[in-house]
């Protein structure tokens, strides 16, 4: 059986979300997250690209300004 790669990486201040997590906790489809992060919306990191990872603080900052709407 393949290991499951985890939802949450740490990398210095940052915590990176999976795709499918970022979506969740954003309450947003996969493809609405990723068309957001296309625009400079949302920031992703270069070097976890194939994991499709999205910066934890992009995400809280969206859902807040999300609810202010």
């Amino acid at each position: 059986m393949a290991k499951r790669k985890p939802d949450v990486r740490k990398d210095g201040a940052l915590y990176w979300f999976s795709l499918p997590k970022a979506a969740g906790l954003a309450g947003l489809t996969k493809k609405e997250m990723m068309r957001r992060a296309d625009a400079g919306e949302l920031r992703t990191d270069a070097i976890v690209q194939p994991d499709d990872r999205l910066a934890r603080i992009d995400i809280w900052g969206f859902g807040a300004r999300r609810l202010l709407l």
